[in-house]
């Protein structure tokens, strides 16, 4: 039911778009970036593609690795593996104008991909938005050896 991309080999992240026919494509479309352990068949996601679909304009949804419909394990996933996922399914939208929509760590999220590809967003919201995902997995990080290396290693 939803289209797969690969996001890295052996990983393919599921995705859901309306693209609507006749839009206008100087009009913003909408990103939606998803919560820490939710899936694009959350409520708020099922009622944003409802309203685009009314509104005709162009909405994107998508797990996560390790998230819902997606490949991968959840203990595998991490902030820079989600970062570029997201920024993948960003260009799906060709050159359009984009609205990020983020919840909780997608909040996060939405904030990272609008300071990596500022001349394609065209505004934000963020739904109690985590904002610092490092800061509230400290504890974790702290416990596991691999976590804190990659920590050090890639920033997230």
């Amino acid at each position: 039911q939803f289209e797969m991309m690969e996001a890295r080999p052996g990983i393919h992240i599921a995705f859901d778009r309306h693209v609507p026919a006749n839009a206008d494509r100087q009009k913003p479309g909408f990103l939606w970036l998803g919560g820490f352990k939710s899936d694009m068949t959350g409520t708020k996601a099922e009622r944003l593609m409802d309203l685009a679909r009314e509104a005709d304009r162009l909405f994107i949804r998508f797990d996560y690795s390790g998230h819902g419909a997606s490949e991968g394990r959840f203990e595998d996933g991490t902030l820079t593996s989600w970062l570029a996922e997201a920024c993948m399914i960003l260009g799906l939208a060709d050159d359009r104008p984009m609205i990020l929509i983020g919840s909780s760590m997608g909040g996060f999220l939405a904030l990272l991909v609008a300071r990596m590809k500022i001349g394609r967003i065209a505004g934000l919201v963020l739904v109690a938005p985590a904002a610092d995902m490092t800061e509230l997995m400290a504890a974790e990080i702290a416990a596991n050896p691999q976590a804190r290396a990659a920590l050090e290693r890639n920033g997230m």
